[in-house]
């Protein structure tokens, strides 16, 4: 039995951290530890911050995460899948700040501007949230589409010439 030096309980040795590498314990039991560590990171979020950044970063940390996702394929897409399960619009911001550079915030004010819609058929998406369109060449986010029009736009490469003749052969079978 051990006594905690923050909440002054007497605990089993198992509510400790053992020291790396040795055989003695932290003073404060885990509970406390848990708590101390959550105020440190509320109260210094620019510090957490800058080593977090610093720590993954560095090539001991990439390192290992490489051999770990290697060994442990299984596990981490587990985990991964998890989750996004378990959140979200989490998952969503994630994704969208990671491929176009904006948060879901802007994603739905987008979505408001064009009144739900996609900006070229004008109808909801039936499936799923509107595609991002956006210009390969620059990134520049151009709006809005349901899967058909941004599939559409993908194949026709973005290339205006081919989309106006796309146009001239419809026009030219239209039967109307």
């Amino acid at each position: 039995m051990r006594r905690c030096t923050k909440c002054k309980i007497e605990k089993d040795e198992n509510c400790f951290y053992r020291i790396k590498n040795t055989n003695y314990f932290q003073s404060d039991c885990k509970e406390c530890r848990k708590k101390s560590v959550l105020e440190y990171r509320k109260n210094n979020p620019n510090k957490v911050k800058e080593y977090t950044s610093k720590y993954n970063k560095s090539p001991k940390y990439r390192e290992y995460h490489k051999k770990w996702d290697k060994i442990n394929k299984d596990k981490r897409t587990e985990y991964r899948r998890r989750w996004v399960n378990k959140y979200p619009e989490k998952e969503l911001n994630s994704r969208l700040l990671y491929q176009f550079g904006i948060t879901i915030e802007k994603y739905k004010q987008m979505l408001k501007i064009q009144n739900n819609v996609c900006a070229i058929c004008g109808q909801k998406s039936k499936l799923k949230r509107l595609c991002i369109d956006h210009c390969h060449k620059t990134n520049i986010i151009r709006g809005l589409l349901c899967d058909s029009c941004n599939k559409g736009l993908g194949d026709f490469k973005d290339n205006i010439k081919y989309i106006k003749s796309a146009i001239k052969y419809l026009q030219k079978y239209d039967n109307r």
